[in-house]
């Protein structure tokens, strides 16, 4: 007997299952054959979270490794005569690299067994910061096994030959005989130079993750003001499930007689949450634009407190729509596009809906703005237009929006109740405050791990600024006490080690603003964001940008200050 196996042969036998089975009701059902991982059921806007979530620590190891390259290229040159005595004394240079690689290695180790001990405490609290129990079960899922600590003891092993290598070639110094007697190293200026870059690189890298968190998180406020009412407002998705009675209509009269409920609308999707769009023109006007478009009820504006600037809110004998024309409304950004800042109301627009004639729809109210939020069609206009059109009340499926009098929790209980009754199913009722704070919350988390994560790096970038521009400064004392012996100003140290920290500053900022670019870019791409379009946003660049360049010249300040008050007598005493 034949053994089949694999899912084309799964989806072959459920195909021949389905094709006896008669639809109920006309109803037209599917089956999805998925491989049973958990990663297959887990949400993709939680797995882009993830993903991005996780490149951050390999942005953090390799920062490091830059910042530990340069610091011990600053300890090879104070080690100089050091490595001079070795090899005066007949040490081989092999031995001396294998020494200083071992060195490099034992600090290494060092740092992955702390980190270890992070990684096994951090699956719980991962989970739980998350909120990831209901997709992901229990922290057991995010245990590291053989082959997570395999790749992280290899790149450990990488990152700690990497960061030593270079540093133990350096100190391995040709002239033995020159550096006893006390000259100066030719390839000081040199290996400075590598410093200061390895330096820059790591200013840059530190942008990245802040840019990425400062728009994320102006992304959230901008949520948590949308340009409509969400207080003492409840919503509740009613699917269909099955065939019923209770239309929106039904439910949305039903409900306004509940005690504490003032009014009652609906909508064809939650606001903010992957509305449609439409494409659309003015009658004289060349090429098709897509603003986004939502279904809602005739009492919509007055629930949700959005304003009527001209024209009239939808009527009742608008539902059934001219045989013509079609009444819309629109929002004051759109009519600037379409129309000029004082015209609209009571124009036609021409609405390509599918690959037929082209609608007329006419514009009867033109209404206050308000956030798109993320959209389904990626071209779609995401600076407030709007087309706002009438839902049926005979539809069977949507959202509820229930304007309480009180207390919208106090309400919860009673309206679940009555929809239950109606529908004969739970529906799950809560405020619109929390249903956007739960669409918002893993892009908040991870806003605010990036947040921390982005500070820790620009912190280790500083420290790399303090040790390489204060190891340079040291190393041209002498330089330094010469010329002020010879009449030179303190202005002239101060300037010396202010350039020369931000010399590489410039084009690090630069990489990082087009890394940042990128990183919000491929953000927008997989839709991780609540709003669309974060990349175009010039805020969040221009404000890390500023407060890199304050931070760090604030810290070259630090420096210089005290380094120009040196008394150059004592300096070349010291030499």
């Amino acid at each position: 007997m034949a053994v089949h196996d694999g899912p084309e042969y799964a989806a072959a036998e459920f195909l021949s299952i389905d094709a006896g089975v008669s639809p109920p009701r006309g109803r037209e059902h599917s089956i999805v054959l998925t491989s049973g991982s958990r990663w297959d059921e887990a949400p993709g806007e939680m797995l882009g979270i993830l993903a991005m979530a996780l490149a951050l620590p390999g942005l953090i190891l390799v920062m490091s490794c830059v910042n530990v390259s340069a610091l011990l290229l600053s300890r090879s040159v104070s080690r100089r005569q050091e490595m001079a005595v070795r090899l005066a004394l007949g040490t081989s240079r092999g031995a001396l690299v294998r020494m200083l690689l071992t060195e490099s290695l034992l600090m290494a180790g060092l740092a992955a067994g702390i980190g270890l001990a992070f990684v096994l405490a951090l699956p719980p609290l991962i989970v739980r910061f998350f909120d990831a129990e209901t997709w992901l079960g229990s922290a057991d899922a995010l245990a590291p096994d053989w082959r997570v600590l395999t790749t992280v003891a290899i790149c450990g092993l990488a990152a700690a030959v990497l960061a030593g290598l270079t540093p133990a070639l350096a100190a391995l110094n040709p002239r033995p005989i020159e550096t006893l007697k006390g000259r100066p190293d030719t390839n000081f200026r040199g290996t400075s130079r590598t410093r200061r870059w390895l330096v820059g690189l790591q200013v840059g890298a530190s942008m990245v993750p802040l840019v990425v968190a400062f728009a994320f998180s102006s992304a959230v406020t901008s949520v948590a003001a949308p340009g409509f009412q969400t207080a003492g407002l409840l919503v509740a998705a009613v699917s269909e499930e099955k065939p019923r009675d209770a239309t929106m209509g039904v439910l949305a009269d039903t409900l306004s007689a509940t005690p504490g409920v003032e009014a009652v609308a609906f909508e064809a999707k939650l606001p903010l949450t992957m509305e449609s769009s439409v494409r659309v023109k003015a009658p004289d006007a060349e090429g098709l634009i897509d603003p986004v478009v939502a279904s809602v009820s005739r009492n919509y504006f007055e629930v949700l407190g959005i304003p009527i600037l001209a024209g009239t809110p939808f009527e009742r004998q608008d539902e059934a729509g001219a045989a013509t024309s079609k009444p819309v409304v629109i929002s004051s950004q759109l009519a600037r596009r379409l129309f000029g800042w004082d015209r609209g109301l009571g124009e036609r627009v021409e609405a390509q809906v599918s690959s037929k004639t082209p609608e007329q729809w006419t514009v009867v109210g033109i209404a206050g703005d308000r956030m798109t939020g993320k959209t389904m069609s990626r071209r779609a206009l995401t600076d407030g237009s709007m087309i706002y059109q009438l839902m049926p009340e005979s539809s069977n499926a949507g959202v509820l929006l229930v304007k309480t009098a009180g207390s919208a929790e106090a309400l919860t209980g009673p309206v679940r109740d009555r929809l239950r009754a109606l529908i004969g199913s739970t529906t799950r009722v809560r405020t619109l405050t929390d249903a956007m704070a739960d669409s918002v919350a893993g892009i908040r988390r991870l806003s605010v791990i990036m947040l921390v994560l982005g500070v820790l790096a620009f912190l280790l970038a500083i420290v790399g600024v303090v040790g390489t521009v204060s190891f340079d400064a040291r190393q041209r004392r002498k330089e330094f006490a010469i010329r002020s012996a010879l009449g030179a100003a303190p202005s002239v140290v101060r300037r010396w080690v202010i350039f020369s920290g931000l010399r590489p500053i410039a084009p690090a900022l630069l990489a990082g603003l087009l890394g940042s670019w990128g990183a919000l870019t491929v953000a927008d791409a997989n839709r991780l964001a609540p709003v669309d379009s974060i990349a175009a946003d010039l805020a969040p660049y221009v404000a890390i940008t500023v407060l890199l360049l304050l931070s760090v010249l604030a810290t070259l300040l630090a420096i210089a200050y005290p380094a120009s008050r040196r008394n150059p007598l004592m300096a070349l005493r010291e030499e």
